[in-house]
């Protein structure tokens, strides 16, 4: 687990080599081929972002397309109805949601309207001996 400042920031799991090479030889032929078939193969990323942490180190301003965000968790209707209902509606929830997402940038000094919060990690750099 990665922690910061006595907070789990997110959970990330390191396989050995061998570990990996069992699942990309034995996994994905068998629950992808249509990947195998194209070619595809796997790969390394640099950076992963966690939502939810505790302690965020990157905002991204979202404020352009806030409403569109709440729109498409409004789809999710099973999810949703509960808070919808709970909000007094799509309006209220919509406000609820615009309401929430302030209080935490308020909270980390972001002068962004609305934005996404992540913790951000540096795989290779986490990785590296320096």
């Amino acid at each position: 687990m990665l922690y910061d400042q006595g907070k789990i920031d997110g959970l990330l799991i390191i396989a050995p080599k061998g570990v990996y090479k069992n699942w990309y030889e034995q996994e994905i032929p068998e629950h992808f081929p249509e990947h195998i078939e194209q070619g595809l193969t796997g790969h390394n990323v640099d950076e992963i972002f966690f939502w939810g942490s505790e302690v965020p180190d990157t905002f991204i301003d979202v404020s352009s397309v806030i409403d569109l965000k709440i729109q498409a968790l409004l789809k999710h209707k099973s999810q949703m109805q509960d808070y919808v209902n709970q909000s007094g509606g799509e309006d209220g929830f919509a406000d609820r949601m615009k309401e929430m997402g302030r209080k935490q940038l308020d909270k980390y000094g972001i002068e962004f309207e609305h934005a996404e919060m992540f913790r951000r990690y540096g795989i290779r750099r986490m990785m590296s001996n320096d």
